[in-house]
């Protein structure tokens, strides 16, 4: 089977690239059944309609079918049906877990255009859910676009590194109502523990930090591998987090925990509502968990009925 037509709208140069690229396909791709194992599939469904259409829009009857089928999750995006090709302009975002990159390479080396993450894992308590601790950061064309004060990299007159403010929107002061951001409690306290905190750490520390949380986490991961009532749903690479189908109720689950003094798995059920996530748990696993603390986490699930 050749490839089909390239969209209307590609420019001469990605019509190069792509054909030197694209290759005819085997038929018997096209005529092999595809056998799941497990029974019926249920993964939640999203469909994304991309609204450069051709005129035949081939695909406008499912997106009207499933636009307002609460079933699936609709979403549109300004672009052929080849996106990675047509829509060029479009930003990359990445959201990262700032632990992670001790050891994962930084965004902006494989061309994210902005990054964004939750700071709290940088020295902050827990809180009852925070501190919070939002990062933010991008490329310099986009940075008048941020909200909230940047921080950026300098030397002082003895040539050390350091780091000041070096823009914050003047909106902020003059004009509230067009500002962008109106940073007016003291958030300084929570980025001043996460400066201390990476301060004290070190780029050894924390790599060393992020190789000790992965390690622990994959540890118990392994471990729930072996166990008759639970298995990890997923079978994709993994930080600290990762998600385990239970036979028994999540929410039973972490009460018997919480009575041994464990903070077990996140149900998510609580966040989500399609019935996939009916048996779904999430656990977490940090360089703070000692391995006995891990090993004693096991044996408790193994016990409950």
């Amino acid at each position: 089977m050749p490839p089909n037509p390239t969209p209307p709208d590609t420019s001469p140069a990605d019509q190069e690239w792509l054909s030197a690229r694209r290759v005819h396909m085997p038929i018997k791709c096209f005529e092999t059944a595809l056998r799941l194992q497990g029974g019926p599939l249920t993964l939640p469904r999203s469909y994304i309609y991309a609204t450069r259409i051709t005129p035949a829009d081939t695909f406008g009857q499912f997106a009207k079918m499933t636009k307002n089928d609460p079933a699936w999750r609709y979403h549109e995006i300004d672009a052929s049906h080849s996106p990675n090709v047509t829509a060029p302009d479009a930003l990359m975002v990445v959201s990262v877990n700032p632990i992670a990159l001790g050891v994962l390479k930084a965004p902006g080396d494989f061309g994210a255009d902005i990054v964004c993450g939750e700071g709290q894992p940088l020295g902050g308590s827990l809180y009852l859910g925070g501190m919070s601790l939002g990062l933010l950061a991008t490329k310099k064309e986009y940075i008048r676009n941020l909200p909230g004060r940047i921080i950026g990299e300098t030397k002082d007159i003895d040539g050390h590194r350091g780091f000041v403010m070096v823009l914050q929107t003047r909106e902020q002061h003059i004009r509230r109502s067009k500002a962008t951001s109106n940073i007016c409690s003291n958030h300084a306290h929570n980025a001043l523990v996460a400066t201390l905190y990476l301060a004290l750490l070190g780029k050894q520390g924390l790599k060393a930090v992020a190789l000790q949380s992965a390690q622990k986490a994959h540890a118990l991961h392994a471990r729930i591998e072996r166990m008759d009532r639970y298995r990890p749903r997923f079978s994709g690479p993994f930080f600290n987090e990762f998600v385990v189908e239970s036979n028994v109720e999540p929410e039973a689950l972490q009460k018997e925990l919480m009575e041994q003094n464990i903070l077990g798995p996140l149900p998510l059920k609580r966040f989500y509502r399609e019935s996939f996530y009916d048996h779904l748990c999430m656990f977490a696993v940090t360089e703070a968990n000692r391995i006995d603390d891990i090993h004693f986490l096991a044996r408790r699930m193994e016990e409950i009925v």
